[in-house]
């Protein structure tokens, strides 16, 4: 057993932090609003979360639909067996569970299908600006060799972005997460944004950098790195499909896309840090009638040592 003199505090052990939702809303006006669909949370020690799937949901009076989704999350050790042989009962203590340095994986994924969100012109008006979307998927991994590599190593396994519309006018999402797969790592990825002009030539504009100036201890040059983590977008172009269908009302900023009458809607935001990713595929800040806040399909993969 513990000796009466050992920390009161929990030995040694890996904290999983995992966790999904298909679709998040905060309205505002005209009426208080917020709900949460398809949330998954996996608890400290891993294990499989959420597997959830609904059909056709419509919130706060149709604001927001979509015709299904799915969230899942899981952590594990990659081992399982020599997991399990580690809570076996010792001689002189309960188990050998403090001495766990066994590698780690974890998953977050989710779909969402058939989503749309519309600003209603009135209360007397139901029309209104339509954001829709044919699909949202994504799935990241996460891998913790923790012994061999300290950092955590986070890729994709699905990222897409499907039938995307405003109004009805096609809307072409490009995405790039080879980049990131390439550079698994919070280090790995800053050093190389430093280090490489041709990277961050190439990318640059998928990084959120303060301006020079603006945080003398931030160089113009260098990734933005904000107490342990960056602020990144997965998506490389937002372009019109069809250039006649182009709406001249509405700007296009790199993955940002500004809606009179409805809002700004912002593409693959992903914050790195060195013990998780999180990602938002859609976030939505609604102005004019409706003044919200939306987020559609996002969920963070992860987890780090404790203490």
């Amino acid at each position: 057993m513990f000796n009466q003199g050992d920390s009161a505090f929990a030995p040694s052990q890996y904290l999983f932090q995992a966790n999904a939702a298909a679709i998040g809303v905060r309205f505002r006006r005209p009426n208080d609003f917020s709900h949460t669909e398809g949330s998954a949370c996996l608890m400290a020690s891993g294990g499989r979360a959420g597997s959830e799937r609904k059909e056709r949901v419509i919130l706060n009076e149709g604001a927001v639909t979509a015709d299904g989704y799915f969230t899942e999350v899981t952590g594990d050790f990659v081992d399982r067996e020599a997991a399990a042989r580690l809570t076996e009962s010792q001689r002189d203590t309960v188990s050998d569970w403090r001495h766990n340095t066994l590698e780690v994986a974890t998953t977050t994924e989710c779909t969402v299908n058939g989503l749309e969100s519309i600003n209603h012109a009135s209360s007397t008006k139901p029309s209104g600006q339509k954001l829709r979307i044919g699909q949202i998927d994504f799935k990241m991994e996460g891998r913790h060799r923790r012994k061999y590599h300290e950092d955590l190593e986070l890729r994709f396994g699905r990222l897409t972005f499907s039938e995307v519309s405003i109004n009805g006018a096609r809307l072409k999402v490009s995405v790039l997460p080879d980049v990131f797969d390439s550079l698994p790592t919070f280090s790995s990825f800053q050093k190389e944004y430093n280090r490489s002009e041709a990277f961050r030539k190439e990318i640059g504009h998928m990084v959120y950098r303060t301006e020079p100036g603006v945080l003398s201890w931030l160089k113009g040059h260098e990734l933005h790195d904000r107490r342990g983590y960056c602020l990144v977008t997965v998506v490389n172009k937002i372009e019109w499909a069809d250039p006649k269908e182009a709406d001249p009302r509405i700007t296009i900023n790199g993955h940002t896309v500004l809606v009179p009458g409805y809002g700004t809607i912002y593409f693959g935001e992903m914050t790195i840090a060195p013990t998780q990713r999180r990602l938002h595929l859609v976030r939505a800040e609604l102005g004019c009638r409706d003044g919200a806040s939306l987020d559609f399909g996002l969920g963070c993969a992860g987890g780090h040592e404790l203490p």
